[in-house]
């Protein structure tokens, strides 16, 4: 696991057109949900990172060059930048089925690096550096989402958004989410939110305790624990357990399983329904493009 001291002085994040750093500030100052694509640049400068030993050549090279006072060609020197953007508070925007539609894209550079060391260069571990890079240095925080919680205030304004909404255009009746129903989809669609980012690990512990994935320094101490040690706390296992049971009584009607204890499914349609009328009444926007239908599923 990368630590701060790492991030401090060997990643840098940037903005992907303007090539200056991105900052707390400014992603504080994003229209998270807005639907804008962000441009942006993580740069790690240090080979240790990924474990990739010292090259020997390489180090003879820069004693020579500073001996002679000479400069040291930039492109010996290890990088690793990746271009992406943010959209709608993801690093892409995820297609659920519509590949025409999407504007997917991790353009990795590399240099100061050998053939034979592309074997250090993991995807799944460098996705676990530009999370700890996000939230350490702009403050990334996953946990935000662009729909109303259901309280007593909020329900009642769907309620009588929907009295005006009676009927689709074909004459049917929409239906109408009760209020328990109404948690259940938000639920559902959390959960997939969760599993697409991270996948099934420990994602329940994540969406329980929130805290873990907000701060560098819980992220830190969380990625380091021994699985014994994570299970000893037993406040967090209790209400994981609880958790778990709530996930699992989402009715089928909302969230379609495919086999006992798996962690992937997919909303109905009127669960997707159900979510557009919720956030019209809400906001009066639907978040199309942030829901995730699916996870988990063969293509």
């Amino acid at each position: 696991m990368i630590t701060s001291d790492e991030l401090q002085q060997n990643t840098r994040v940037l903005w992907g057109k303007e090539n200056t750093p991105f900052t707390k500030n400014d992603y504080k100052d994003l229209n998270k949900f807005q639907g804008n694509y962000t441009p942006i640049k993580f740069v790690i400068d240090d080979p240790k990172i990924f474990l990739i030993p010292e090259n020997v050549d390489i180090q003879l090279a820069k004693l020579t060059a500073s001996s002679e006072n000479k400069p040291f060609p930039e492109y010996l020197n290890f990088k690793l930048q990746i271009q992406t953007s943010l959209f709608m508070n993801r690093f892409w925007k995820h297609r659920n089925g519509r590949v025409n539609e999407s504007l997917n894209f991790m353009i990795i550079n590399l240099q100061g690096i050998e053939w034979s060391e592309l074997k250090f260069l993991n995807m799944e571990y460098i996705k676990e550096i530009l999370f700890a890079m996000s939230i350490y240095h702009f403050g990334y925080d996953f946990t935000l989402l662009p729909h109303k919680k259901v309280t007593d205030e909020t329900f009642e304004r769907y309620k009588l958004f929907m009295k005006t909404f009676q009927y689709d255009n074909t004459g049917e009746t929409i239906p109408i989410a009760s209020k328990s129903e109404m948690k259940a989809v938000l639920l559902a669609i959390e959960y997939l939110h969760y599993l697409e980012f991270f996948g099934k690990k420990h994602i329940k512990q994540y969406m329980v305790d929130t805290t873990i994935i907000k701060e560098f320094n819980n992220w830190f101490t969380w990625q380091n624990l021994t699985s014994e040690e994570k299970n000893q706390n037993q406040s967090l296992v209790d209400k994981v357990n609880v958790f778990k049971t709530t996930i699992n009584r989402i009715p089928e009607e909302i969230l379609i399983r495919f086999g006992r204890g798996k962690a992937k499914g997919a909303l109905t349609k009127l669960a997707r329904e159900h979510y557009m009328y919720w956030n019209y009444s809400q906001t009066e926007e639907n978040f199309e493009n942030w829901m995730i239908n699916e996870y988990g599923l063969e293509s």
